[in-house]
């Protein structure tokens, strides 16, 4: 398997500005993209952990996408109130769904976390 290269989170902007300004994809388009693969490469039983900015939306539609396939076993959402815009509309749309989302982190019986807390927009320690 050849090795992805690896980027820096200000390459990762730069890239999701050139989607976005100069090839109009939409910033929904690019999260269902980046949920739909990391839900890929996630085999077996998956906990995911959301922060609230644009990583959570990534995270979240993988959820939805590993939920759909029988693989979700637990969403943890730290701080639900402050999630807005498209990761927003991505956690309303699993609820509708009856996902239930745990304020706090729930492994039960997850063989794989995805980790969607801190995204390229983190400017601080985590």
């Amino acid at each position: 398997m050849s090795e992805l290269p690896s980027l820096s989170s200000g390459q990762v902007k730069e890239l999701d500005k050139l989607a976005t300004e100069r090839f109009g994809v939409r910033l929904d388009w690019l999260m269902e993209a980046a949920g739909w693969q990391a839900a890929r490469a996630c085999h077996g039983r998956t906990a995911v952990v959301c922060g609230v900015g644009n990583n959570a939306g990534d995270g979240l539609a993988a959820a939805r996408h590993l939920h759909r396939w029988g693989r979700l076993e637990a969403l943890c959402c730290i701080d639900v109130g402050r999630m807005k815009g498209e990761a927003r509309l991505e956690l309303e749309a699993l609820q509708r769904h009856g996902v239930v989302v745990y304020d706090e982190l729930q492994l039960n019986g997850a063989e794989v976390i995805l980790d969607s807390l801190f995204g390229t927009g983190l400017t601080r320690s985590p």
